[in-house]
């Protein structure tokens, strides 16, 4: 049976059993290398893969509702790729955290968004800096021991038939748009998303979003790869030339070349442990200037008491310590004074507005990877959210069509 015919049954049998089936769709460039050349001659084609998620409003969703580009880096890194005529559309079964249903109640709310990505943030750093003498805590070991434990189940995810056009080609795109309406007409559905990497994203908006009918019907977005790489590129173009490109060259952690590798996000590893880096250090200044604006008196010291045995808890291997030091209390106090300190200062010190701006961005972009790796907490309001707090960003190092 052809994936195309897996698809249609899955979405006919979830439908005959009462449930609404949604589908997402994800396209991406394949080349293959022509066998028996010596010239290195290859095809290049464009491979459709499409996402059911299961939408149904009562609550018991298990189905994922995040479209992943999990299937298409598992293309790109295979060694050898069939011939377009050749493709063997299968479904490919992955786990991933279970989310809930559209419009099942969410642990967060999208409209604080910004306040848990700060929150999250300024834990993370003070209980880095709390424990630098032993090397600190990685943000993604502290989110792993923070986050909340999720079980895995299978994605319903189908490979259709490869369209036999390069994706960059104006008959590649004018193909793919026509497949993914032909999909949707076939499936009884309005409306879709159409995931893709950032090579693709710039040609097909032209086309989806210069045809308003069209551009009513498939949602065009980046992959999460593509769209914090983005992101990162944007942070590293505002905030570089205003001395933070100094800082890391001069202090040996990067050099030169490297750091303007990092800044522009040439190399995504590298540019993420950058940005994780200076937020610690930046966070860990500003916390120090924060404790010492503190009042003198016994208040006081039983206050930064109760800080220094915060920093403890969330510095702690045991998650279930970490996870209610992060609801408790002193942790809403401290966020709260820490937050009025900072805005306070904002418009004293042109070094303090500096400082927040970049730890703002950054602890979006830390938020965005928490979201997109827990569904079952946050939900596709907060997802959606998510992504939303990036436009500014954006905006000010002009990557509007992102």
């Amino acid at each position: 049976m052809s994936g195309e015919q897996r698809l249609f049954d899955t979405v006919k049998r979830m439908q005959e059993a009462g449930r609404n089936p949604k589908v997402f769709f994800s396209v991406d460039n394949k080349d293959h290398l022509c066998p028996g050349t010596v010239d290195g001659a290859s095809v290049h084609f464009t491979t459709v893969q499409a996402y059911v998620v299961d939408a149904t409003d009562d609550g018991s969703s298990e189905t994922p509702l995040r479209a992943t580009c999990d299937t298409r880096i598992r293309t790109k890194l295979s060694r050898r790729a069939p011939m377009p005529k050749s493709v063997t559309p299968r479904p490919v079964a992955s786990f991933k955290k279970t989310p809930p249903g559209l419009d099942k109640p969410c642990a967060e709310t999208s409209s604080d968004g910004h306040a848990t990505a700060r929150k999250r943030g300024l834990a993370w750093a003070v209980a880095s800096n709390y424990v630098q003498e032993e090397g600190g805590i990685d943000f993604k070991v502290f989110e792993a021991g923070a986050g909340e434990q999720t079980s895995g189940v299978q994605d319903l995810i189908f490979e259709l038939p490869a369209i036999d056009f390069p994706p960059r080609s104006s008959e590649g795109l004018d193909a793919v748009i026509k497949t993914i309406l032909s999909y949707m007409e076939e499936l009884g559905q309005s409306s879709c998303a159409l995931f893709c990497d950032g090579v693709e994203y710039a040609d097909l908006a032209t086309k989806i979003h210069g045809d308003a009918a069209i551009n009513k019907r498939i949602f065009l977005a980046l992959g999460g790869f593509h769209l914090s790489q983005a992101v990162m590129g944007a942070i590293g173009s505002v905030f570089k030339s205003a001395g933070l490109e100094s800082i890391v060259v001069e202090s040996g952690i990067l050099g030169e070349s490297t750091s303007a590798q990092a800044f522009r996000c040439g190399h995504w590893d590298r540019a993420f442990r950058l940005h994780c880096s200076l937020y610690e250090v930046l966070c860990g200044d500003l916390f120090v200037s924060f404790l010492d604006s503190l009042p003198q008196g016994l208040h006081t010291a039983q206050w930064k008491s109760r800080l220094t045995s915060l920093q403890d808890k969330l510095s702690s291997p045991r998650s279930e310590v970490v996870a209610k030091a992060l609801s408790s209390d002193d942790m809403v106090r401290f966020h709260q004074e820490f937050s009025a300190f900072i805005k306070k200062n904002r418009a004293r010190s042109g070094r303090f507005k500096f400082h927040s701006d970049y730890l703002n961005a950054v602890s979006d972009l830390l938020h965005y990877y928490r979201v997109s790796r827990n569904y079952k907490t946050y939900g596709l309001d907060n997802y959606i959210a998510a992504m939303e707090a990036f436009q500014p960003i954006l905006a000010a190092a002009d990557r509007y069509d992102t």
